[in-house]
């Protein structure tokens, strides 16, 4: 998927997509919150995401996407310097910095669905930063406070 400008995808997942080139899931410039890319794949380089411009990565997971490098971290996060927090990285070197982020196996019930479901004893239960949750600006929980954080459901919640 790619664009122009730089969106806020929240609570997202992209799985099992396809890229000729680069980015099999993601190509240009956004801020990933609380989103799982799993099994996305790209012929030349960023399985999951092929930065171009500012990417944020925050209480996400990036996990078994592959280009032509294998399935390494540059396989995950490509064509740039990510600003990454509180996020599971398949590969992870700590070559990016930021607090909180680790390569461990995030233990998907199955990857190949779309729901990315975790196991019981994930290590990314419970391992994102609360401070890093987006607010509740559409009320998604209709309960008319747009102020607090916004309910989760995806991956790495921090609560």
């Amino acid at each position: 998927m790619g664009w122009s400008g730089s969106p806020e995808l929240i609570e997202c997942v992209f799985a099992a997509n396809t890229a000729e080139e680069s980015g099999g899931a993601l190509w240009g410039e956004a801020s990933l919150a609380n989103c799982s890319l799993a099994g996305n794949t790209a012929t030349l380089s960023g399985g999951g995401v092929f930065v171009a411009g500012a990417v944020t990565v925050a209480n996400s997971i990036l996990w078994e996407n592959a280009d032509a490098n294998g399935n390494l971290e540059s396989s995950q996060l490509a064509g740039g310097v990510p600003d990454v927090a509180f996020s599971c990285i398949q590969g992870w070197t700590g070559g990016w910095g930021g607090a909180g982020n680790h390569g461990l196996n995030p233990q998907f019930v199955e990857i190949g669905s779309r729901q990315l479901q975790l196991r019981p004893n994930s290590p990314c239960i419970d391992a994102g930063s609360n401070s890093l949750v987006p607010p509740d600006l559409d009320d998604l929980d209709s309960d008319a406070d747009t102020a607090e954080m916004l309910p989760l459901t995806g991956s790495m919640s921090g609560v």
